[in-house]
């Protein structure tokens, strides 16, 4: 997005206007919607797609009502398809997407690579394998369900946050050469 390249710091939205289609057209390309929807009445409608994914997102990600957290923490990154060769022969079931793919299918790939340029890697794999996957540091830690996302277990300081995010950063770069970049923005 322009907005967190070019104009990042520099703009603010302020509103937005969309063109939708008067026809429904479901896009379930992506691979936990497919499993969430394959015995679904057809036709599958808005409805029925917006329901899966909140559902989808409720099992994998803690409710800020309870468990203070922003989310996804870390951005996935994106490495090049030979430095993706070096990781894979290390790491045989690391899973990777191809950045260019026009489908956004959650569907690891380990075959036809050799005519992509980047791969993208799932920060949330990187920071299980590395260890940190449910480690908590005082009230700050990393969800039990979900690598990726950041919890305050209550008392945590935003200080203490960005800690654990550094010390997840520094294990991922040491483990893998990789290093993560923050999906939220820190203000």
């Amino acid at each position: 997005s322009i907005f967190k390249q070019e104009l990042k710091n520099r703009a603010v939205i302020l509103s937005v206007s969309f063109r939708l289609s008067r026809e429904p057209c479901a896009n379930i390309a992506y691979g936990s919607l497919q499993t969430a929807l394959a015995n679904h009445a057809q036709p599958i409608r808005p409805a029925d797609v917006f329901a899966a994914v909140c559902a989808i997102r409720r099992s994998r990600l803690p409710d800020p009502t309870v468990l203070g957290n922003a989310g996804s923490f870390f951005k996935n990154p994106i490495i090049s398809v030979a430095d993706y060769a070096l990781l894979l022969d290390k790491y045989p079931d690391l899973p990777s997407y191809p950045v260019h793919s026009e489908s956004s299918s959650d569907t690891s790939s380990k075959h036809g690579i050799e005519n992509r340029e980047l791969i993208k890697i799932p920060a949330a794999w990187l920071i299980e394998k590395s260890g940190w996957k449910g480690k908590r540091l005082g009230a700050v830690g990393v969800h039990t369900e979900q690598a990726l996302v950041l919890v305050n277990h209550g008392g945590g300081s935003g200080h203490q946050l960005l800690d654990l995010a550094t010390r997840i950063s520094e294990s991922v770069a040491a483990a893998f050469g990789i290093k993560l970049e923050p999906e939220v923005r820190v203000l």
